[in-house]
Order: structure tokens, then sequence, then C-alpha cells
């Protein structure tokens, strides 16, 4: 896909607002200096036990990174801005 077919660009270059082309699926996100993106790239039995389904990897990573991130304080995994 070109830019033209997904943005409005005219605002965008108006605006100066950084676009950046996700590969591993999903609608817009916005982006700020405390973003993270990760891809998990592996079979679907690598993860005994977990759905190969949005929600259900999405559960596994939010309790695997909380522990990583365990001693900064208010960390969340997101999706749909909630």
């Amino acid at each position: 896909m070109v830019p033209a077919e997904l943005l409005e660009l005219q605002p965008v270059i108006q605006d100066q607002v950084p676009v950046i082309q996700r590969f591993s699926g999903g609608g817009t996100v916005i982006v700020d200096p405390r973003t993270i993106f990760v891809t998990f790239i592996c079979n679907r039995d690598d993860l005994l036990g977990i759905q190969p389904y949005h929600r259900p990897i999405m559960n596994w990573s939010s309790e695997l990174y909380k522990e990583v991130f365990s001693d900064t304080g208010d960390f969340h995994l997101r999706e749909n801005g909630t």
C-alpha cells in the first residue's frame, strides 16, 4: 500500500505528523516517546496452552511484560486506547 491509500496526506504533511508503517498488522496507532512495539514471531505450538488469537496472546504478553517492567512503575499493555 502507498501512504495516500492509508492517510490524509495534506494534514499529515502540514502538521508534520511522524508516520511509522507497522508490519505486524493492526490499525492506526498513536505513538509517543513511551511507546514500545513488540512482535512475536513463532510457531503456533511454541506457546503451549495459548490460543493463536489476538486476545489470548495479548493477555499472555501482558503478564510477561508486567514482570519485565515491574520496577518501572505504571506499565500497562493497552488495546484500543483503554
